[in-house]
């Protein structure tokens, strides 16, 4: 093992001569494995090595035990050990994020501390193969492009994964010759995470079923997805600067004749260059753009940390400030088609399974002879609400927007199905209990148009 991981080292140079390291030690065979390996090579590059080891506070018992393993271990090494102990449960909650997301922005809270005081310029993590198979097959499952694809990159500025070419067995495998104990998290075992679903069923069924080596098909495959997306990301940094004609503006004529896939890119690199962040960059606002470029000079759109995007000509220009919306509501009838303006595509209810000619975007079934009053396709309204089984009553829409992640600058025009302030539809799966059906009723679609006949 250690020749495949100072082959992967010297693949993405990841070190250089006289680096200090911060590596992470949670106690499991990973990082036990890294810092070991790390401890082997030291002299080889004249390595300063250091471990982090944060008590999350937990697994109570078991966490203590793991710090006890990690000062021994370390101890054992003579490698200076920094122990921290955080509540991560009670961080996690104050800043609105899942245990995994709060312990992951602790942990490298801490590394880039340890780097501070040490003096150190690597900060080490025990990624594995096989985690990154894991990761390509959720990104896959859950929608992704060419990044998320690419799974866990080996280098991240001064993060670097050694074994992220090395399979886990045969991490364990080097554990036992060289006599190396660690710790067991019982968490891992647990079904309640989705990580271990796919780990513990999902890939284990494949290699039966499919590829025994499908880690390392999916390892190669990213691998791929990366070198596409390296390069991918390099046209669309020159293509940016094709169709910029200011700081904050592009020509719609240049934006409009990219490929689509470098339009998209392009779109997301200027919304995050002007943003500052590509955080909460989300596929809408992206499309969102693409579409106020094909639009009508005068429209605008808005987008995250309260910018607007306006057409002004020829221009697609990026402002702060939130975009105006007067909202709309589309009354609809039986079996007549509306065009709504706003959003650029039809909305219709069928007394029946009807063909439409044009992409779909939603389709959906809904008792109405319950309903006596006219439904209607409209924006969001004080008190609007959507009855649930699974709670005995009704959930009010602004814990919907939250669930579904939909961000405060695009509430005002995102498209709900309503009678009055009752919801039958509030976007994607969310439908109304008390009308819900799966056949014998009508028929709700939204769909954008293939031509533009029909707009009137």
């Amino acid at each position: 093992m250690k020749n495949k991981v100072l082959g992967t080292i010297k693949k993405y140079n990841m070190l250089k001569a006289g680096d200090g390291v911060v590596a992470g030690l949670s106690g499991g065979a990973d990082s036990a494995a890294l810092l070991y390996v790390l401890w082997e090579i030291k002299a080889l590059y004249g390595l300063r090595l250091y471990a982090v080891h944060l008590n999350h506070g937990i697994r109570g018992g078991e966490a203590k035990r793991d710090e006890l393993f990690a000062r021994r271990f370390c101890d054992m090494l003579g490698i200076r050990i920094f122990v921290f102990e955080r509540d991560v449960p009670s961080e996690a909650k104050r800043l609105g994020m899942t245990e995994e997301e709060a312990g992951r922005k602790i942990r490298y809270e801490l590394f880039n501390e340890v780097l501070a005081e040490t003096g150190s310029s690597k900060i080490a993590v025990a990624h594995n193969l096989n985690d990154n198979a894991e990761t390509v097959l959720m990104h896959l499952c859950r929608g992704t492009g060419a990044r998320g694809l690419g799974g866990i990159p080996p280098v991240r500025d001064n993060i670097i994964r050694p074994l992220i070419e090395t399979e886990r067995s045969d991490i364990e495998r080097y554990c036992a010759e060289k006599g190396i104990s660690y710790c067991t998290d019982s968490t891992n075992l647990s079904p309640e995470y989705t990580r271990n679903k796919v780990r513990l069923s999902l890939i284990p069924w494949l290699e039966d079923n499919l590829n025994p080596s499908v880690c390392e098909g999916i390892s190669k495959f990213s691998q791929l997805m990366r070198s596409e997306d390296d390069y991918l990301d390099m046209l669309s940094h020159d293509a940016l600067e094709q169709c910029r004609t200011d700081s904050n503006a592009l020509s719609c004529k240049a934006f409009l004749s990219l490929h689509d896939v470098v339009r998209r890119r392009v779109a997301r690199l200027f919304i995050g260059e002007y943003a500052k962040s590509l955080k909460d960059i989300s596929y809408e606002h992206i499309s969102a753009l693409c579409t106020l470029a094909e639009g009508r000079s005068g429209a605008s759109a808005a987008l995250p940390c309260g910018i607007t995007a306006k057409k002004d000509f020829d221009s697609l220009v990026l402002e702060k400030g939130t975009a105006q919306t007067t909202g709309f509501n589309y009354p609809l009838e039986l079996n007549k088609p509306v065009f709504v303006r706003e959003k650029d595509l039809f909305v219709a209810i069928y007394d029946k399974k009807t063909e439409i000619k044009g992409k779909i975007l939603y389709t959906i079934c809904f008792k109405y002879d319950i309903i006596n009053r006219k439904p209607c396709f409209r924006t969001r309204l004080d008190g609007d609400k959507i009855y649930y089984n699974s709670i005995g009553g009704n959930k009010q829409l602004k814990k919907i927007f939250g669930e579904l992640k939909i961000s405060r600058s695009a509430r005002d025009d995102y498209p709900l199905l309503a009678v009055e302030g009752e919801l039958l539809w509030a976007g994607e799966n969310r439908i109304s209990d008390k009308y819900r059906c799966d056949d014998g009723g009508v028929y709700f679609y939204c769909w954008r148009s293939f031509f533009d006949e029909g707009k009137g």
